[in-house]
């Protein structure tokens, strides 16, 4: 069974906001045994909350470069490469390696530093 991102997203909120009751708590039970098999394991985890959140939910950030407009097609941004990740703060132009020594700049989805989901602006 595969997780949905918006199924992930819940999840992880719901921990970060967890004051759970003990086996009571009916919520907890169900998360648990979605995410772990087992209706107890985050009631009985040592761990805190908000570590087992943080390996949840998949990390976001902005490019804070204002790209251009590309001249060929109307409403879209151009793809120069460039990226500065507004969480690291990583900044650079992303190339990559298409055969014969040439090279291409893409987007990204994922920042080449802290691999964070790159979210654009529209």
């Amino acid at each position: 069974m595969k997780i949905s991102d918006k199924e992930r997203i819940e999840a992880a909120r719901f921990l970060r906001s967890c004051n759970c009751c003990g086996d009571s708590c009916v919520k907890c039970s169900e998360i648990s045994e979605a995410l772990f098999g087992n209706k107890n394991a985050i009631c009985n985890s040592d761990a805190p909350l908000e570590k087992i959140a943080d390996l949840i939910d998949r990390p976001t950030c902005l490019d804070l470069v204002e790209h251009k407009q590309d001249p060929f097609i109307p409403g879209k941004r151009m793809v120069d490469g460039y990226f500065h990740c507004s969480d690291c703060g990583w900044d650079g132009q992303i190339w990559e390696h298409i055969g014969f020594g040439d090279m291409l700049a893409y987007e990204a989805v994922h920042c080449p530093k802290c691999g964070a989901i790159i979210e654009r602006r529209a």
